[in-house]
């Protein structure tokens, strides 16, 4: 345990980092862009290009909205980006179908991928981050308040 402590510290190694975002829930933060393309295009200034360096810290973002009554599920990939946006299908018209996402099929999904990586899910439902939390995955992540994100962790995660 020590010395792969150790190699990790010597190799300066970073975690990844995930914002799994509940959109929604973002747009309906004071100060947050409310049309749907404009919080996608700034979120896409925070990801991480493919590209990256082993030793640059990877910010990977995963943004998630519910979708419309006439939407069906959907997912969006950028390609030269860690950037995914996700509309969950609306056209059931259920009640937290971004939410029941998250939960059954995202938070598992990025743990697979980027096992050693931090999950950080921003939302203000208290309902979501429980479930979250309950699911294991966040291990070194956190729930962090979209506001909080928007106004303290956005313009810094800009500046990379």
């Amino acid at each position: 345990f020590r010395l792969v402590l150790l190699v990790r510290v010597a190799f300066c190694l970073k975690t990844p980092i995930t914002w799994l975002i509940d959109g929604n829930n973002l747009k309906c933060s004071r100060g947050v862009p409310t049309c749907r393309e404009a919080l996608i295009r700034d979120l896409k200034l925070i990801a991480s290009p493919k590209n990256i360096e082993i030793e640059d810290r990877l910010s990977n973002v995963v943004l998630v909205f519910d979708g419309g009554r006439h939407e069906n599920f959907r997912s969006v990939i950028c390609p030269d980006k860690w950037f995914e946006c996700i509309i969950a299908d609306g056209t059931r018209q259920q009640k937290d179908r971004a939410d029941d996402l998250i939960v059954d099929r995202v938070l598992p999904k990025i743990q697979e991928e980027f096992y050693d990586g931090e999950i950080h899910v921003v939302t203000a439902d208290k309902e979501l981050r429980k479930r979250a939390r309950a699911t294991r995955c966040m291990k070194r992540g956190s729930s962090v308040d979209p506001q909080k994100f928007w106004k303290q962790y956005m313009p810094s995660l800009k500046c990379k």
